[in-house]
């Protein structure tokens, strides 16, 4: 079945079906096989809000092009529909060419992991396509409800060139959409719109901590742990993993403590991101000998280059030796697409 490529939308909008991961912001696996490298960039993406696919591979010895490729999940999606689907995407071309040069881009549609759907259409390089413009393809086809849906691309030389250049071409602007309305058109591109908040809970209401006096300890801990879409933001040790650079993640916490002593101690959370200290807090407590002291609070961090590389840890230090309990920590991140 040919693969079509689109030069009118239609002028309303339709939801993207695909989740944020579409728009390769955190930089996911390419499963990349041919003669070049294949990259995921922030230069030449289709949307200002996402990266891009940049496939460099070079026309010699061979004087051809092959190349296949995927980006893991990233483009997977669980239909919420029975019916006709359309599936889109975007490339440019960034090679000034010589002389002709013809190709083959091939959409392999998986349902299921099993491969469904061929789609592929051939195409002169050197006629069709202006450097450093976008073009963008599409094809339809039928989908039951619940389905799990990915994708793979190939390109194809089907003449060969001589030429000492590299092919280079950036491939962005995934959406997937459901056709209602049976015109088997695509909308323009819009940017996903699910899971713009993932959150992770752990708590522990059964086992303590031990925290040694004048000591940096990790609160960190195994408990009970709940999340939605199954993402991990807080690992065993109290370390903070956000999903995605530039984003907003926001930290709660909780235990409490029977008093020792009547004298005044103080209790210092910490938030450290690879040493340094990004944010702090210090609660005084002077509770009799045998209260219970209450440690409660929060902190908001964006997602800087450190942060999403690091993880941001949570630290307690205390001026005496403490054994706390019921232990509460809580990430939530949101995305700002």
């Amino acid at each position: 079945m040919e693969l079509a490529q689109i030069t009118q939308f239609q002028n309303f909008y339709s939801e993207n079906l695909l989740s944020k991961k579409s728009l390769l912001k955190d930089n996911p696996t390419l499963n990349y096989s041919g003669d070049g490298v294949g990259s995921i960039t922030d230069v030449n993406a289709y949307s200002l809000k996402s990266k891009a696919i940049l496939i460099n591979e070079p026309f010699s010895p061979s004087n051809s092009i092959s190349a296949t490729f995927d980006i893991g999940n990233a483009l997977e999606f669980t239909t919420p529909y029975s019916g006709s689907h359309i599936f889109q995407f975007s490339f440019m071309s960034q090679t000034a060419f010589d002389s002709l040069f013809n190709a083959k881009i091939t959409l392999k549609v998986f349902i299921n992991s099993t491969l469904t759907y061929t789609f592929e259409s051939t195409y002169n390089f050197y006629t069709q396509f202006v450097n450093g413009n976008f073009y963008t393809f599409c094809q339809s086809f039928n989908l039951a409800e619940d389905d799990i849906v990915n994708f793979s691309f190939e390109i194809t030389s089907t003449s060969t060139i001589t030429q000492t250049s590299s092919l280079q071409l950036y491939f962005s602007g995934f959406k997937c959409e459901f056709d209602n309305k049976q015109i088997f058109t695509p909308t323009p591109y819009s940017l996903p719109n699910q899971n713009l908040m993932n959150w992770q809970s752990r708590v522990d209401t059964t086992n303590t901590q031990n925290i040694l006096a004048d000591t940096e300890t990790n609160f960190g801990f195994v408990g009970t742990s709940e999340s939605n879409d199954n993402v991990t933001l807080i690992t065993t040790s109290g370390l903070i993993t956000p999903i995605y650079q530039n984003d907003v993640v926001s930290i709660d916490y909780y235990f409490d403590f029977v008093s020792a002593s009547a004298s005044d101690k103080f209790v210092d959370i910490l938030i450290k991101v690879n040493s340094i200290i990004y944010r702090a807090e210090t609660f005084i407590l002077s509770k009799a000998i045998g209260e219970t002291e209450f440690v409660s609070g929060s902190f908001r961090l964006p997602v800087g280059a450190d942060f999403k590389q690091y993880g941001a840890q949570i630290v307690i230090k205390s001026s005496e030796a403490i054994t706390i309990k019921n232990r509460y920590i809580n990430a939530i991140e949101t995305t700002n697409i």
